[in-house]
């Protein structure tokens, strides 16, 4: 159960990081952004209610919906089986960079109805230009925590002879009694 809490606390610090750092930025009023060609990287204060940097479309409810799911399941990850001593610890800080980018950017929905981004990437070369979409932390702590989910699963003849192990528990283990 210590585990558990260790891995609340630190998706509660993530979060905490994101919602300082939109707070730190100012204010999220829309206005034009700075004159002139943007530099490799800048600051943008922009409000976004689409999804990932605006590339899905609008519609707060639809993603204040589906950040209330992925919180829930993360969450339910977080607590549910395998037992938290026996998951990889790389799982576990998968689990708790989605559940810190979920809550960071759910709680911009529900209080501002949209998302503050304000991470700009702008790449040049010659005549060709690129604007990476606007980004915040939490964006970042999702990519990063689903990146670390891939990562930690097992793969290969590993994976193949770690299975029968996992798939039977001693009799009179919790586990077995979960399992039955």
């Amino acid at each position: 159960m210590r585990r558990v809490i260790l891995l609340f606390g630190v998706a509660l610090a993530l979060a905490g990081a994101d919602l300082g750092t939109k707070y730190a930025v100012g204010p999220y009023d829309g206005g034009p952004g700075p004159e002139g060609p943007p530099p490799f990287f800048r600051v943008e204060p922009t409000l976004n209610p689409g999804g990932l940097g605006g590339a899905l479309p609008a519609g707060n409810t639809l993603w204040t919906v589906f950040g209330f799911a992925v919180t829930g399941v993360v969450v339910y990850l977080l607590l549910a089986r395998p037992r938290p001593a026996r998951r990889p610890v790389l799982l576990d800080l998968a689990l708790a960079a989605m559940l810190a980018g979920a809550a960071g950017n759910l709680y911009d929905r529900l209080a501002y109805g949209a998302v503050r981004d304000f991470l700009a990437f702008h790449f040049r070369l010659g005549g060709w230009s690129f604007s990476y979409p606007t980004f915040n932390l939490a964006d970042a702590y999702l990519v990063i925590g689903v990146a670390l989910y891939v990562l930690s699963w097992p793969r290969g003849k590993r994976a193949k002879a770690e299975a029968p192990e996992e798939a039977k528990a001693p009799a009179g283990t919790e586990e077995a009694e979960e399992a039955a």
